[in-house]
């Protein structure tokens, strides 16, 4: 790197911390950081990212069965989609989950390392779901 280079590179990570300056990143079983108010509401309104294991993709993920992760975390979802202090954006295949007050977006992931047909036939099965209280996308 050049001197240029490495001053566009220092205002990018500059940028970067104060973007991520009040984000937290939790590695710990999702249901229980999910009940935790230390852990969501306490500081205020809470943006959440879930990336749980997806219905019928695998039997257990950490040594916990998908389905019922699945089911758990719906519950919690609807209970929770009307919390003003939340705003959720949950993932899945289509169907995974049944939100009917949330915003179901459909999208297209490329192909990355997904080898089996079984694997290839998901590609546009992708969704994410905003729960209610989640902002518009400005178009």
């Amino acid at each position: 790197l050049d001197k240029s280079d490495g001053d566009q590179l220092q205002r990018y990570l500059e940028t970067l911390s104060q973007r991520f300056k009040r984000v937290r990143i939790c590695c710990r079983d999702a249901m229980y950081l999910l009940r935790s108010k230390n852990v969501t509401v306490k500081h205020g309104t809470t943006a959440l990212f879930l990336d749980p294991p997806y219905k019928g993709t695998a039997k257990t993920t950490y040594g916990s069965d998908c389905q019922e992760v699945t089911e758990e975390l719906q519950e919690w979802l609807i209970e929770e989609q009307e919390n003003p202090k939340l705003r959720i954006a949950v993932c899945g295949h289509a169907g995974d989950f049944e939100l009917p007050a949330w915003t179901e977006y459909a999208w297209k992931r490329n192909r990355g390392y997904s080898t089996t047909a079984e694997k290839s036939a998901l590609l546009d099965q992708e969704r994410i779901w905003f729960s209610p209280q989640c902002l518009p996308v400005k178009e």
